[in-house]
């Protein structure tokens, strides 16, 4: 009877030790889910702000600049155009398609 009473009291420590280490477990979670809200916000307020200023320097800047391409890109776009041709392994549709912006980058320029 008595190996039956500490038996059972063993197994009632054990559960009570794990309930405690689930229950603590869950607490620790809890905090980091809020703690991550409130980085979430922060960086949701962060964002508004940006878009605020930028909206408030567009409409400072009142005309919109004008982008030329560069040499560089000149380049890339012909190399993109002639590894996509189709006599060198590439698609006709990726080809025609570099072909396409490489006419309008060269017509630009001009």
């Amino acid at each position: 009877m008595l190996v039956q009473i500490v038996g059972l009291s063993v197994v009632l420590v054990a559960t009570l030790i794990i309930l405690f280490v689930c229950i603590s477990g869950n607490i620790n979670l809890k905090m980091e889910v809020d703690k991550l809200k409130r980085q979430n916000d922060s960086l949701r307020f962060n964002i508004i702000c940006v878009c605020e200023e930028n909206k408030r320097l567009a409409i400072k800047l009142k005309k919109p600049q004008i982008i030329t391409p560069s040499l560089e890109i000149e380049e890339a776009v012909h190399y993109a155009m002639v590894k996509a041709h189709p006599d060198n392994g590439g698609k006709q549709e990726d080809f025609v398609k570099f072909r396409k912006l490489y006419e309008r980058i060269n017509n630009e320029s001009k």
